[in-house]
């Protein structure tokens, strides 16, 4: 249960909504480093999560990128940075962030549950 509500405060902290749309599009690559302990079946579901999030309206778009030791492990942008003009996110793109010390906060206290500090 502490991983999934940590795995959903991570996805939460990664995510930026920009509105509804219902255009689903992804684009991006990912190769997994050498020595990196990243199984590509989870990260396909990152891929399908995220999908499915802009098919069905919930957000506009996201852009997600892992990396581990300074390297990208996963790298992927989905939907779109304005729903009048259709424009897709990129990695330019610039978002605005609103209340995110909610999301944030929930990261941390769940990385302490981890090291069993709390």
């Amino acid at each position: 249960m502490i991983l999934q509500s940590g795995l959903r405060a991570l996805v939460c902290a990664a995510l930026v909504s920009l509105g509804t749309m219902s255009l689903a599009r992804a684009e991006g690559t990912y190769e997994i480093p050498a020595g990196a302990h990243f199984n590509p079946d989870k990260l396909a579901r990152i891929t399908e999560f995220f999908k499915n999030e802009v098919a069905t309206g919930k957000i506009a778009g996201a852009n997600v990128l892992i990396k581990q030791h300074g390297k990208p492990v996963y790298h992927e942008v989905f939907g779109v940075q304005d729903a009048v003009s259709k424009a897709p996110i990129t990695d330019k793109t610039i978002f605005r962030l609103f209340s995110m010390s909610k999301a944030i906060t929930s990261v941390v206290a769940v990385k302490l549950i981890e090291e069993g500090t709390i």
